[in-house]
C-alpha cells in the first residue's frame, strides 16, 4: 500500500506541472457520452463526471451531502459556476457524491465498502450497546481509529473494524486494487507491493483477538486476513 501511495503522489506531482484545464471534455463510449468537468477546489486535480444516458452527475468530493473540504476557495467557486453553466442545458436526475451520505452511517459504509472492494458480505464484530430508542441508534464502535495523510492538505480519519465473512466470494475490484486474496500471518511480510506496518499491525491484532475470543470465533472458518 505504501508503494501504491508513492505512485499516486508521484502522479499528482506530475499533474501539478500541467497547465490548469478548464474545458469540459467528452469520453465517447460508443453510443454513450460521459462528460469530464474540471472541478478543482477540493483538490487541484479534481474532476466530475456527467453521464448523458442516466443524467447523473458524479461529483466526487466536489459536492457531497455533508461537510465540504476546500483547498482553494477561488478555484472551487469557478468550478461551481462551470458545473452550473454545464447543467443549464441538460437534464439532471441525481448527484452522487463521495464519502458517507447523510442516510448512511459508519456501519453501513463499512459493510458497503467491504462488499464493493472484496465481493464479500460481512458482519462487523463488536458490542452494540442496548441504547437504541426513538431518536438514538446504537452503533458498533470501530476497534481503532487513525488519521492518514492523502496530500499535504488532505487527511482521512480511518475507522478500523473487525469483521468476518457471511456470504459471497473474494472478488477483485480492479479499479481499487491490483490483487486480492486470503493470506496467513506468516505471509504478511512477503506481500508485494509491501503492506504498510500499520495495516500489518491491524491484521495481526485482529487475528490475535478473534482467535482468543470464542464468542467472536464461533462458527468462523479458519482465520485469514
Amino acid at each position: 500500500m505504501d508503494a501504491l501511495w508513492q505512485d499516486v503522489r508521484h502522479a499528482v506531482r506530475l499533474l501539478r506541472q500541467v497547465p490548469a484545464v478548464t474545458e469540459v471534455a467528452q469520453l465517447d463510449l460508443g453510443g454513450r457520452t460521459v462528460s469530464v468537468i474540471p472541478t478543482p477546489g477540493h483538490n487541484e486535480t479534481h474532476v466530475a463526471f456527467y453521464d448523458d444516458r442516466t443524467a447523473i452527475l458524479f461529483s466526487g468530493d466536489f459536492l457531497i451531502a455533508g461537510r465540504l473540504l476546500i483547498e482553494d476557495t477561488t478555484a472551487y467557486h469557478e468550478s461551481a459556476l462551470r458545473v452550473l453553466d454545464f447543467l443549464k442545458a441538460r437534464p439532471l436526475m441525481h448527484i452522487l457524491g463521495g464519502h458517507i451520505e447523510l442516510d448512511e452511517d459508519p456501519e453501513m459504509a463499512a459493510l458497503r465498502e467491504a462488499k464493493e472492494e472484496s465481493g464479500l458480505e460481512v458482519e462487523l464484530i463488536g458490542e452494540r450497546p442496548p441504547t437504541t430508542e426513538p431518536g438514538t441508534r446504537a452503533l458498533i464502535a470501530p476497534r481503532f481509529l487513525d488519521i492518514h495523510r492523502i496530500t499535504d492538505t488532505h487527511e482521512h480519519i480511518g475507522m478500523i473494524y473487525w469483521a468476518r465473512p457471511k456470504n459471497g466470494r473474494v472478488t477483485l475490484a480492479a479499479e481499487e486494487h491490483h490483487d486480492i486474496r486470503w493470506c496467513s500471518d506468516a505471509e504478511l511480510d512477503a506481500l508485494q507491493p509491501p503492506m504498510s506496518q500499520a495495516v500489518k499491525w491491524y491484521c495481526r491484532k485482529a487475528l490475535e483477538e478473534i482467535s482468543m475470543d470464542r464468542t467472536w470465533n464461533a462458527g468462523c472458518p479458519p482465520t485469514k486476513v
